[in-house]
């Protein structure tokens, strides 16, 4: 299903960097087996607001890497799926933006409990990166600026400091979801993906 990385510490979202050139995911009812099947990436974000544990993601810290020339791009979303209790769950729009890579590599070796060497020597990392909060005025629609209003949370911030350094996105509430989800359209890039990092 995905690529965990020091018991749920970081993982990489797609075991594979994703080579798709269009987005293909919608709001509704599905079942993780359903979106296994079709190549997505998925990882477990664990009972969020009940503390901290080795499945649990009261935070994350996302970075975007993939491959392709210097300042080459690509455009995301990213979905959190909550689960029903019946095997299916429901899917939400939680936001998207486009990434930047830049000449800034990961590290060789086998993956362990550092960024970079999960990411690898093959892959540059982004260096700019923009996020809008779903809402009911974006593309396609999503109910997460009102759902970080009603928690009183602090919403998302992407930090894009270019100058090929890393830039992430801090992700301090994942609500209920069970699971996050991304998805790529190449702009530019040969291939994109994202590493999770646990805040807490």
């Amino acid at each position: 299903m995905n690529t965990v990385i020091s018991s749920g510490e970081i993982a990489a979202i797609v075991p594979a960097n994703s080579t798709s050139g269009a987005f293909a995911l919608a709001e509704g009812f599905t079942d993780i087996t359903t979106l296994t099947a079709a190549g997505y990436g998925i990882i477990p974000l664990g009972v969020c607001n009940s503390g901290p544990t080795s499945n649990s993601y009261p935070g994350a810290r996302l970075r975007f890497f993939g491959t392709g020339a210097d300042n080459s791009t690509f455009d995301y979303r990213l979905w959190l799926y909550t689960a029903s209790g019946d095997g299916k769950g429901y899917l939400t729009y939680f936001g998207g933006g486009s990434v930047t890579l830049s000449t800034l590599a990961g590290l060789a070796g086998t993956p362990v409990p550092v960024l970079d060497s999960a990411i690898g020597t093959a892959n540059r990392i982004a260096d700019t990166l923009s996020f809008t909060l779903s809402s009911a005025a974006t593309t396609p629609v999503g109910p997460w600026t009102d759902i970080y209003t009603a928690l009183v949370a602090p919403s998302p911030s992407a930090y894009s400091p270019v100058g090929n350094k890393s830039a992430f996105l801090i992700v301090p509430e994942f609500g209920s979801a069970t699971y996050l989800i991304a998805e790529f359209d190449l702009t530019g890039a040969t291939s994109a993906n994202v590493a999770v990092e646990k805040l807490a």
